[in-house]
């Protein structure tokens, strides 16, 4: 079997981009704790009017707090931030590396994630994302204009076929 390699020209993903797909995944997998309790106090509103300020209350005020915390807590991990940095990545037989633009001045500008930690792949509409394990989602996302062309994103899904479950 020949050995595979990948290298992407430079890119990195918006701090708007990277905060939706956080959010979205949070809200896919967790909507209902914030739906429960305003439709709880909506019908609770149908016997005293103040539920009503209390649903209100939770939708703009308690939901965009909370929202703020799971940002702050998965969006500052240590891997997430490497999404909004200038990189590039290549992938050979070891796993994906990193290799971070120098001017932010990080100490080890080369990352690299072995095999075993990417737990699945997506591609979604503008990009391709790498869902790492661990007890955060920690992901990399890739945007299709990191890719040459589309040999190019379809060597890397061959080489990531090879050693990742997709979802």
């Amino acid at each position: 079997m020949e050995t595979q390699r990948f290298e992407s020209a430079p890119f990195n993903i918006s701090g708007g981009k990277f905060s939706k797909i956080l959010i979205m995944w949070h809200l896919r997998k967790w909507w209902w704790t914030y739906a429960l309790p305003v439709a709880l106090c909506l019908g609770l509103a149908l016997g005293d009017v103040r539920f009503l300020l209390v649903a209100l209350m939770m939708i703009f005020i308690m939901t965009p707090m909370a929202i703020f915390f799971v940002y702050a807590n998965y969006g500052l991990d240590k891997v997430n931030r490497y999404n909004v940095m200038l990189k590039t990545l290549a992938a050979d037989p070891a796993g994906i590396t990193l290799t971070i633009d120098p001017e932010y001045g990080l100490k080890n500008p080369v990352v690299t994630i072995p095999w075993h930690d990417i737990s699945s792949r997506q591609v979604k509409s503008k990009c391709l994302l790498l869902n790492l394990q661990g007890v955060r989602h920690r992901f990399i996302a890739i945007p299709f204009t990191a890719f040459a062309n589309k040999e190019s994103l379809q060597s890397l899904i061959t080489i990531l076929d090879q050693h990742t479950p997709p979802i």
